[in-house]
């Protein structure tokens, strides 16, 4: 979703000459969140952060490599979602911490619980401790936003 990072760099971005104007309309014009972005990032994410069958496979083979690709992937659409989730245009993985921190709908203790299942799975020994902590984080997610799905009905 490399589109959304864009429209986070033009929302935040410090427009120093701007004779038309252009920039500074298109700022204005992404100040709220749309919805229709919002739900449409939620469904390309959302329903594919835990692949269950590519999880038991990195776990069963505990091949580092292989398990970064499954884990990375979780992680990107993990936080695609977060970000839809609290109408924040998800801009890199940079400042990651200081974003989550920020943001109201979340699982608890989410940016720690993260780092800890991300250092676990880098190791053929803790992949599927990983694993637990991650599962965990992402029914919370899971959770958070069927709540907040059947609210906003």
């Amino acid at each position: 979703m490399a589109g959304v990072a864009r429209l986070s760099t033009m929302r935040n971005i410090n427009v120093l000459v701007d004779k038309t104007g252009v920039l500074e309309a298109m700022k204005e014009e992404l100040t709220e969140y749309p919805e229709r972005l919002r739900k449409a990032v939620l469904d390309a994410s959302y329903p594919y952060i835990w692949d269950e069958e590519n999880v038991g496979r990195a776990v069963l083979r505990k091949d580092i490599v292989f398990n970064h690709h499954v884990f990375q992937n979780s992680l990107d659409l993990f936080l695609q979602t977060l970000y839809a989730l609290n109408k924040v245009y998800f801009p890199s993985w940079k400042r990651t911490e200081q974003y989550i921190n920020s943001f109201s709908l979340k699982p608890r203790d989410c940016y720690s619980r993260m780092q800890k299942a991300i250092a676990l799975s880098v190791c053929a020994e803790t992949i599927e401790e990983s694993y637990a902590i991650w599962r965990e984080l992402v029914e919370e997610l899971k959770e958070i936003v069927e709540e907040k799905e059947i609210n906003n009905q």
